[in-house]
């Protein structure tokens, strides 16, 4: 594709040419129209759809945030664990409200990890350190009851650090220095146990976090084992999913969160490789998202993850303090387009010298994103040629998004006009290659 600019001239072509004019300021505006014909292929895309938290003890700040859960109308808590205190917020991240402080009273904590809200709004708490015990609060957020104390009999805990309840309002509770799940009634009356230290299927090595799906089957992160694995609500074991490694699809290093959406699909977060990976209800790997760092979209030591019945994914990470929330990108064609804003000889000198610089804004006008995004090279007509250094990445462009950069060429000074044709490359949310023009 090119697209060919000049004097009054209009821009409606399937290519784009620049047609370079000394002297002349004007501005055009440059349409990539894609004729590649999108094709299928299986893995998602993620992106960052906001953040929320800074280190520190205010009110929406984070003192190391560990278990993350979302209520029926998509609120989210969170359990400042530093702060002893729950937090809870809109899904945008503004401040609702919170509670607790740091103590062994009745609705006070001592380094909690784990956060659950039941269909009525109840509340309920592993606090996991001294206190070795569940509290659970009303839908008001007021102390209601607590189960629990330190040891390794039926209804005791040694460190709980999750806590899920499933639709008739069973509580299960990861003891994790005991290696084992254990399951109360309503009333937080014992019911069952499983798990012993090892290895093997059913067994566990330090678990942490914990899910449940619409059939009432228990996800949990046996995290020094560097897997998922998923029972029946009795107990019984089902399958299993993940190896230890640091790169591959479908390896963990210390997994501590696990979450399950309203198809099935699982959500892990794979804590020692600082990503987040998902997979369907077979234990198929479908994507993965994140890498090391404090940029958006980057996590650092992801604890835990949360999905809302729309789709977005919210993550705790602990050393970033804050909350980051994902979205599912769009697959689809991105419509690139090249605006020139100008062109210009800075001097008169400086055309005799032959320098031009064109300044011009890569803008994503469709509704997915462009993933990738490459300016692969600049051909020009005339003798002239390109001294910028290409290929120039422009990352991800999100819809409506933008992105500014610079292309600079030695113009002999005898020439008057010469054609400028810009190459680029993008994907979209399906990792679909696309080429502006297209071959």
């Amino acid at each position: 594709m090119e697209l060919t600019g000049k004097r009054g001239g209009n821009f409606a072509m399937a290519a784009l040419r620049l047609t370079i004019i000394p002297a002349l300021l004007f501005s055009i505006v440059m349409l990539f129209i894609l004729v590649l014909a999108p094709q299928a292929l299986a893995e998602e895309r993620y992106v960052t759809d906001g953040m929320w938290g800074t280190g520190g003890s205010s009110s929406g700040q984070f003192n190391m945030p560990m278990g993350i859960t979302i209520d029926s109308t998509g609120n989210v808590f969170v359990a400042d664990v530093g702060n002893h205190r729950i937090q809870k917020f809109s899904s945008s991240g503004a401040l609702i409200t919170m509670w607790g402080t740091h103590g062994y009273g009745n609705g006070q904590f001592d380094g909690m990890w784990g956060v659950e809200v039941d269909e009525s709004g109840n509340v309920y708490v592993a606090d996991s350190m001294n206190n070795a015990r569940i509290q659970k609060f009303d839908s008001s957020y007021v102390y209601s009851k607590q189960w629990g104390s330190f040891g390794s009999g039926d209804g005791q805990f040694s460190n709980p650090v999750d806590a899920v309840v499933d639709s008739h309002g069973n509580v299960y509770v990861t003891d994790m220095s005991n290696n084992r799940i254990e399951k109360f009634g309503p009333d937080g009356g014992f019911l069952a146990k499983w798990g012993t230290p090892g290895s093997g299927d059913g067994q566990f090595n330090s678990p942490h976090g914990l899910a449940v799906d619409s059939n009432d089957n228990i996800y949990v992160a046996d995290t020094g084992n560097h897997r998922i694995q998923k029972f029946d609500s009795e107990g019984a074991f089902i399958i299993k999913l993940g190896s230890y490694g640091d790169s591959a699809d479908g390896q963990f290093s210390n997994p501590q969160g696990v979450t399950v959406d309203s198809a099935g699909n699982i959500y892990v977060a794979d804590t020692g490789n600082h990503r987040i990976q998902k997979f369907d209800s077979a234990g198929s790997f479908i994507t993965k998202w994140g890498s090391y760092g404090s940029a958006p979209g980057q996590l650092h030591t992801p604890i835990d993850v949360a999905v809302k019945s729309d789709g977005e994914v919210y993550v705790s990470e602990l050393w970033t303090h804050r909350v980051q929330k994902f979205r599912k990108a769009l697959c689809g064609m991105p419509q690139l387009e090249l605006r020139v804003e100008k062109r210009f000889w800075k001097n008169y000198d400086e055309y005799l010298e032959g320098w031009l610089t064109i300044s011009y804004i890569v803008h994503n006008a469709s509704g997915s994103e462009a993933f990738d995004s490459v300016i692969t090279g600049s051909t020009a007509t005339n003798g002239v040629t390109l001294v910028t250094s290409l290929p120039a990445s422009l990352g991800n462009i999100a819809p409506d998004g933008s992105w500014t950069g610079k292309v600079q060429y030695d113009v002999p000074p005898d020439v008057e006009r010469f054609v400028a044709t810009t190459f680029a490359s993008a994907k979209d949310a399906c990792g679909v290659s696309y080429s502006y023009p297209a071959p």
